[in-house]
């Protein structure tokens, strides 16, 4: 415990470390919400199943790309711009729904958009923790790199095995 405690007083991880929590939280509660909703509009078990294939086919392309396209573009900018047009894409849905203009292909539109750009701070998402981890003390940097990684708990003094120093 005093390893969490330690990692998040770095207060540049710590904002890091919420967004990306808070980010994830709301990317998967969208995602259920999305779930429900073509439920609702079609009654349809099938269109359920269509849905999650449209929303898991666009990863593995994304998944291809996000790592050239981090690598070309500032991180930041690309990471800022993915957020932005996937907020928008989610705000699109319920204007729609109140308008009474939302059609399923809508829904479908968002979730292979939305898994297209999810490659991308998934991919980009270590960069910032290494920067961190580097401008942080010797104590720190192994705090950072393990919480960051989900491993905080477990043994091996300290250090990550693919980062030893």
């Amino acid at each position: 415990m005093n390893r969490y405690r330690t990692t998040l007083a770095y207060r540049d991880f710590r904002l890091l470390w919420t967004g990306m929590t808070l980010s994830a939280l709301g990317d998967s509660m969208s995602l259920v919400a999305l779930l429900w909703l073509v439920y609702q509009t079609s009654g349809s078990v099938r269109q359920l199943g269509w849905f999650v294939a449209t929303y898991t086919a666009p990863v593995a392309v994304g998944g291809l790309i996000a790592g050239s396209v981090l690598d070309r573009f500032d991180r930041r900018a690309v990471l800022l711009a993915d957020n932005l047009i996937r907020g928008a894409a989610f705000a699109i849905v319920p204007l729609l729904y109140h308008a009474g203009a939302l059609a399923l292909w809508h829904l479908y539109a968002v979730a292979a958009l939305f898994a297209l750009l999810k490659m991308l701070p998934l991919t980009g998402r270590d960069d910032p923790a290494t920067g961190l981890a580097q401008r942080a003390g010797q104590r720190q940097r192994a705090g950072v790199d393990r919480l960051w990684r989900g491993d905080a708990g477990r043994s091996g003094g300290g250090r990550h095995p693919a980062h030893p120093g």
